[in-house]
């Protein structure tokens, strides 16, 4: 069953008997869509929304009572309203969307305005630093056994290869010269 909204198309048929067709909705630029997700921050109407938030952000930190804050919202809405456009919810059960009832309307617009961050003013959060990697003595010292079986092994081929050159290699007991003359 899908949810559609208040908003109807109505057609008169030969006996006057009204007929009406929900229409699914379909977000327009002007909606601001009142969900926490990426498409909703990327919408150009939430964009122009939170400009709009940005711009009245002072005045509401700045007022005195509840009504005073009110009324901002009030505002913010009006202006969103006026140009064409609408708060719109996704239905969770259908994934329709859904023109929000003014009640809520006002408690989002009211939280953004809470919500909103003064761009002036210097972040709280501390950058994150990358600490460079220190390896643990244990790891050192796995590290230093595994670079030295490479060595061996790198020198054993060598010296296999052909090439005349002298090839030290190290073993747990002494160190053994090999020099290769097979040319």
């Amino acid at each position: 069953m899908q949810k559609f909204v208040e908003m109807s198309l109505s057609t008169r048929t030969p006996n006057n008997i009204v007929n009406q067709v929900a229409l699914p909705i379909e977000p327009e630029p002007t909606d601001v869509l009142c969900s926490r997700d990426k498409e909703s921050n990327e919408h150009i109407g939430n964009k122009r929304f939170k400009e709009l938030v940005m711009s009245h952000r002072s005045e509401y930190k700045n007022a005195s009572s509840r009504e005073a804050k009110l009324a901002i919202a009030r505002l913010i809405i009006t202006q969103v309203l006026e140009n064409g456009g609408r708060f719109l919810k996704k239905d969770e059960d259908t994934g329709e969307w859904i023109i929000l009832a003014d009640k809520y309307v006002h408690e989002s617009v009211s939280n953004a305005l809470r919500r909103v961050k003064n761009p002036e003013r210097a972040s709280n959060k501390k950058e994150k630093v990358e600490q460079p990697y220190a390896p643990t003595a244990e790891e050192e010292k796995l590290f230093a056994e595994a670079f030295a079986d490479q060595q061996r092994i790198f020198q054993r081929l060598i010296a296999k290869s052909g090439h005349a050159m002298p090839v030290e290699i190290e073993t747990e007991d002494d160190t053994e010269s090999v020099t290769s003359d097979n040319q």
